[in-house]
């Protein structure tokens, strides 16, 4: 999928007037933090609503990375999906009568953003990916939820709502939601509109839910996930997978005793041949688990 125009070079452009050393402060600080754009078409270049839905229509960005939602619900995928193909007339359906579309990973099938992602990864020493949305109609593409992953939404097409709410989930790991069952809204910490043009930072666990303004909106989702210690284990365990040894049973009924030393020696081993240079490395380059 190719940008609309000359899309902006760098990371540090598309934040402007935020410096990167102000961007890596937010990271640490972990609020929400709102600046508003100085020019309504600043983000025209890396992306425009006629050229997603091109893009969707000709299955140069795979059906997979595609969902559907209506009044805030995902729509099954057998309404929109033939297989490996995506039903367009569904996709317009959904598009004329209000709903969302939703692309999550998009940065290999995009010329701008992969490697705008690619760059900022680097940076960073993190995993960076990308999406869009595109919603119709005056509600949102999801229900109230918080995020695992810092998040920055670039605004590039018409205006949305964003009411965040106080008290977010401290450091919450992808795709296991500490929030989950009967849960009383927290009071608003920011109501705000994003008009095109604008960016906003939202850290990992900030609860919240959006609202279109006019007929239809189009942002840009640029998600960052940290390495932490829970990623890590995460990263052995796959390289464990990779060694036989490691994947020989222990059985019960063998030597309590040897087991236990076994199992000190291997991943003492392991743990020891760790650097962090190549546990960033190995980070940025595989996906999350339910990615």
């Amino acid at each position: 999928m190719n940008a609309q125009g000359e899309a902006p070079a760098t990371f540090a452009k598309i934040i402007a007037p935020l410096s990167m050393a102000a961007f890596r402060t937010l990271l640490h600080q972990r609020k929400p933090h709102h600046v508003v754009g100085d020019a309504a078409d600043r983000y025209a270049g890396l992306a425009g609503w006629d050229s997603l839905m091109d893009a969707l229509r000709s299955g140069e960005v795979p059906v997979r990375k595609l969902r559907l939602s209506q009044r805030s619900k995902i729509l099954p995928g057998g309404f929109y999906r033939d297989g490996n193909r995506l039903r367009v007339e569904a996709l317009e359906a959904v598009t004329r009568s209000g709903g969302s579309v939703i692309v999550e990973a998009i940065q290999p099938h995009h010329a701008a953003l992969g490697p705008l992602c690619a760059s900022l990864a680097e940076q960073l020493g993190e995993r960076v990916t990308a999406g869009m949305i595109a919603t119709t109609g005056s509600g949102g593409a999801l229900p109230s939820h918080h995020d695992g992953e810092d998040l920055l939404i670039l605004q590039v097409e018409g205006s949305k709502r964003w009411l965040i709410e106080q008290d977010p989930a401290p450091d919450p790991i992808p795709y296991l939601n500490p929030l989950k069952g009967p849960r009383t809204a927290a009071p608003i910490l920011m109501d705000l509109t994003l008009n095109a043009g604008d960016f906003l930072f939202l850290p990992a666990g900030y609860r919240h839910r959006c609202e279109t303004i006019g007929d239809r909106s189009l942002h840009i989702g640029i998600f960052i996930w940290p390495l932490t210690v829970a990623r890590a284990l995460d990263l052995l365990v796959r390289d464990l997978a990779d060694a036989p040894d490691a994947r020989a049973p222990l059985r019960g009924d063998e030597d309590a005793a040897a087991v236990t030393e076994t199992l000190r020696r291997a991943l003492s081993d392991r743990i020891a041949r760790l650097s962090l240079s190549a546990l960033r490395q190995m980070h940025q380059a595989q996906k999350l688990k339910g990615e």
